[in-house]
C-alpha cells in the first residue's frame, strides 16, 4: 500500500511527465520542429538493437518520411541490415560496435554521407558515443546523466515509460507527429512462394514469463489448417515438440531461416500467432492479422501495429505485465491461464475480418 507521501510522489511524476508531452506536443504542433530546414538537410536515424523495437521504429520512421519530404538514412544493427532493405526504400547505413575498430568505420560511413543532424532511438550510452564519433554536428536523444555530454538536444527522459506506447516516445525523438499504433496500415512485402496461407507459429520469446506454451495442443485442436513454425536457432528444442507428430500439416523452420527470408512467409500468411517478439512486430509491420499472445510483458507498451491484430492475456492473474524475467510465483499463471480454444478463436475470428486475407 501506498502511504501518503507515496501517492503523492507518483502524482508529481505523472503531472511531471504530462507536462513534458504538453511541450513537445505544442513544439510540433503544425508541423513544427526545433530544427531549421534551410540549415539542416539530411538526416540519420540510429536505430535499436533489439529486432521488435528496431521493427515500431521502423515504422514511425516511415511514417516521418511519408509526411516530409526529408533525405533520412537509416544506421541499423548489422544483423538487420538485410531484413530492413527488404522492408523499406530508405537508404541503409550498416552499423557495428563488436569492438572500436569496426565502430570507427561505420562513423566514418555516417559521415560519408555528410548527415547534418542524428536521431539517437537507443538509451545507451554508447549509441551517443558513436554519434560523437561521427562528428555530426546535430544529435537528438533520451537525457542521461553520462551520455548528455554527447547530446546537442536532450529529450527529457520522463517520456520513455513503459505505460504508453513505445512509438510515442520515437515519434518525440524524432520530431515527428504521434500517430496511434493502430494507424499502421502495412506495406507490401515480398511473399514466400510456397507458404501462403499458412498460419504461422512464433513460439519463441525472450524472457520465460513471455513463452506461452499452448502451441503443441493448439495444432492438435485446429485441425483443418496448415502451419509454419518461425524462430530463431535458440528456440529449436522448444519448436521441436509442436506438430512432431503431424509433418502432413506442419513444417517446422525453427532456425532455418533468414529474418528477410521469415518476412516473406510472414508476409503471405493468413494469420501469424506469437507471442510478444520481434516475429510478431514484423507480421503486424507488414499488415499480416496477428494474435498476439502478452503475459509478463503489456501490450500498452508493445502491442502489434494496424487494426488486424487481437491481443490475447490473461483475464484473471493479477501479477500479469510484470515485466520480469522470471516469474517470481513460479507458476506463470499469467499465461498458463490462457487456452487454445481461445487463442483459435480469435485467429478464425480475425480471418474473417480481414476477409481471408492471405488465404489459400
Amino acid at each position: 500500500m501506498f502511504g501518503n507521501g507515496g501517492l503523492d510522489a507518483l502524482f508529481q511524476r505523472e503531472l511531471s511527465r504530462q507536462q513534458t508531452w504538453d511541450r513537445l506536443a505544442s513544439s510540433l504542433q503544425d508541423g513544427q520542429s526545433a530544427y531549421v530546414v534551410d540549415e539542416i538537410q539530411r538526416f540519420g536515424v540510429l536505430m535499436p538493437n533489439w529486432l521488435s523495437e528496431f521493427i515500431i521504429a521502423l515504422a514511425v520512421v516511415t511514417q516521418k518520411s511519408r509526411e516530409c519530404d526529408l533525405q533520412i538514412s537509416l544506421i541499423v544493427p548489422e544483423r538487420f541490415v538485410a531484413l530492413c532493405k527488404k522492408l523499406t526504400s530508405l537508404p541503409v547505413i550498416p552499423y557495428n560496435r563488436k569492438n572500436n575498430l569496426q565502430l570507427l568505420d561505420s562513423a566514418a560511413l555516417v559521415r560519408e554521407a555528410m548527415i547534418d543532424k542524428l536521431y539517437l532511438l537507443p538509451h545507451s550510452f554508447s549509441s551517443a558515443y558513436f554519434a560523437f564519433k561521427t562528428g555530426v554536428a546535430h544529435c537528438r536523444g533520451i537525457s542521461a546523466e553520462q551520455r548528455n555530454q554527447f547530446l546537442t538536444e536532450k529529450v527529457p527522459e520522463e517520456i520513455s515509460t513503459k505505460t504508453e506506447h513505445l512509438s510515442k516516445e520515437y515519434s518525440a525523438v524524432l520530431e515527428c507527429r504521434y500517430i496511434e499504433p493502430s494507424a499502421w496500415t502495412g506495406v507490401d512485402v515480398e511473399k514466400h512462394p510456397h507458404f501462403g496461407g499458412y498460419a504461422v507459429l512464433c513460439p519463441g520469446a525472450g524472457d520465460d514469463t513471455k513463452r506461452w506454451t499452448g502451441f503443441e495442443e493448439l495444432v492438435k485442436i485446429w485441425a483443418d489448417q496448415n502451419f509454419v513454425i518461425l524462430g530463431d536457432d535458440s528456440e529449436v528444442r522448444i519448436a521441436k515438440k509442436i506438430g512432431q507428430r503431424l509433418p502432413h500439416r506442419v513444417v517446422n523452420l525453427t532456425g532455418q531461416t533468414s529474418l528477410e527470408e521469415a518476412a516473406t512467409i510472414i508476409a503471405g500468411a493468413s494469420v501469424v500467432i506469437s507471442n510478444d517478439s520481434g516475429l510478431m512486430q514484423i507480421a503486424s509491420y507488414c499488415g499480416t492479422p496477428v494474435v498476439s499472445i502478452f503475459g509478463g510483458s503489456s501490450p500498452s507498451w508493445r502491442r502489434p501495429l494496424g487494426k488486424n491484430n487481437k491481443v490475447i492475456t490473461s483475464l484473471d492473474a493479477p501479477c500479469r505485465f510484470c515485466f520480469k524475467k522470471e516469474c517470481a510465483k513460479k507458476n506463470f499463471e499469467c499465461l498458463v491461464s490462457i487456452l487454445p480454444e481461445d487463442v483459435i478463436g480469435a485467429a478464425m475470428e480475425i480471418k474473417r475480418d480481414t476477409g481471408g486475407l492471405n488465404s489459400i
